[in-house]
């Protein structure tokens, strides 16, 4: 099924708007598909700049944050992705993909350890959706479900955290993930899930190298481009995580995460200790390879179920 969301832009110049509305016009044959829309109460998803106090209050104030990707120096706590300026499309693109997957797991439920999770209603996504519906977002309704769920630590206990139950079988492996973004935490968690893996999750490096104290992991993802809150970059992370692990035998397998990957981007990743560099959001079936590579995972489950 093609799906189509509609995109508002929220302040940036003349030139950035051209370059992000050129991009909706040019991918359309793909899915999901974008179009964009002028007024954001018609928006399914929103791209927002971060340094116009305008469009920042403008988010705020329709508490649309889960549904917008911010662009600019100045984070704001709940939305959905931070991105750095200069506006990079591929990078805006790739966040809004992550919106759009986060969307379809919300349509047909996250499971977790109890079982399948109920639908939630999946408002005004596609076009022909019913405009007088309440405009709640989907995500929004998933992290109300998923909230409430604790999270397994490393010794089977229950502890609050981000995310959803993610305790797949007692004793499966551990992963930490650290990324700024609750939907990408969100995201890659349940896909571990689904592969037999646990995890905890750190928004920050403060908090993932506290967790590192607590627990240890079997494996760790790591977004690259950590938001500008996070005292270490996601690269000064994995080369410190890779120090502290060192003397480990089998060796802590360390995997960096990005919205954008050249050659360069890889130089820079294999020289900060990561084995390697995914695209973000990564793949099923390139997600469990890596994990099978590693001897990590359950080899009786098909990721594309």
């Amino acid at each position: 099924m093609s799906l189509l969301f509609r995109v508002a832009l929220l302040g940036f110049s003349a030139p950035e708007r051209s370059a992000l509305a050129g991009c909706f016009r040019l991918v359309t044959h793909r899915v999901p598909r974008y179009e964009q829309v002028q007024l954001a109460d018609h928006a399914d998803l929103m791209v927002a700049d971060a340094d116009d106090d305008l469009s920042a209050r403008q988010v705020l104030d329709s508490g649309r944050l889960p549904d917008t990707v911010l662009v600019g120096r100045r984070p704001l706590p709940g939305a959905a992705a931070s991105l750095p300026r200069p506006v990079d499309p591929s990078q805006v693109l790739r966040s809004l993909d992550m919106l759009a997957a986060a969307r379809a797991l919300g349509r047909h439920g996250l499971a977790g350890a109890a079982g399948a999770a109920r639908p939630v209603p999946w408002a005004a996504t596609a076009r022909g959706a019913d405009p007088t519906e309440p405009r709640r977002s989907t995500i929004e309704a998933a992290l109300d479900r998923t909230e409430a769920r604790p999270m397994a630590d490393a010794g089977g206990a229950r502890t609050g955290s981000h995310g959803p139950d993610a305790s797949p079988a007692p004793g499966a492996p551990q992963a930490l993930l650290v990324d700024p973004s609750e939907i990408a935490l969100r995201f890659l968690q349940t896909r571990l899930a689904r592969l037999g893996v646990a995890s905890r999750t750190a928004r920050d490096s403060t908090e993932a190298l506290s967790l590192l104290q607590r627990f240890d992991p079997d494996l760790v993802f790591i977004d690259a481009e950590l938001a500008p809150a996070s005292p270490l970059d996601g690269l000064a992370l994995a080369r410190r995580v890779r120090a502290e692990y060192e003397t480990r035998v089998p060796p802590l397998p360390v995997f960096a995460l990005a919205s954008r990957i050249g050659e360069v981007d890889r130089v820079r990743a294999t020289l900060a200790g990561c084995d390697a560099l995914l695209a973000k959001p990564p793949a099923d079936p390139e997600l469990a390879a890596l994990l099978a590579r590693h001897g990590i995972g359950r080899a009786d489950v098909d990721p594309a179920s």
